[in-house]
C-alpha cells in the first residue's frame, strides 16, 4: 500500500506464485497473507483415502465433504510448503485472515 492507502491500479504488476502444488488434490478453497512473516495460507478440503491421526479409519472425499474436513497449508512466497494442519469438522472454507502476533502466526 502506498502512503495515500490506496492502490495505484495504473503501476504494473508481477505474478506472486502460479501452479503451487498444496496439500493434496482438492480445490483451493480460500487464502490469506501475513506480511509481517512473508507467509501464505491456504485451506482446501481434506482429501479422500486420507487416514488422519486419531482416525479409526479412512473416508472418501464425499464424507470429508460432507464432515466439512479442512487442510490448513502454510507456504513462503516461493510457494514452499512449511507447514500442514488438518481441521476436521471446521467448516467450509470460503474465507480466512491471519493475524500476526509477536509468537506467531
Amino acid at each position: 500500500m502506498t502512503a495515500t492507502q490506496r492502490f495505484d491500479l495504473t503501476a504494473p504488476s508481477t505474478m506472486l506464485l502460479r501452479e503451487v502444488w498444496l496439500s493434496g488434490t482438492r480445490v483451493l478453497q480460500s487464502f490469506a497473507f501475513d506480511n509481517t512473516r512473508g507467509h501464505i495460507f491456504a485451506v482446501q478440503l481434506v482429501d479422500g483415502s486420507l487416514q488422519l491421526p486419531g482416525e479409526t479409519q479412512t473416508y472418501s472425499g464425499n464424507d470429508r465433504t460432507a464432515n466439512e474436513d479442512l487442510c490448513l497449508i502454510r507456504l513462503d512466497t516461493s510457494g514452499r510448503i512449511l507447514g500442514t494442519m488438518y481441521l476436521r469438522g471446521f467448516g467450509h472454507g470460503v474465507q480466512i485472515s491471519v493475524e500476526s502476533t509477536n509468537s506467531g502466526s
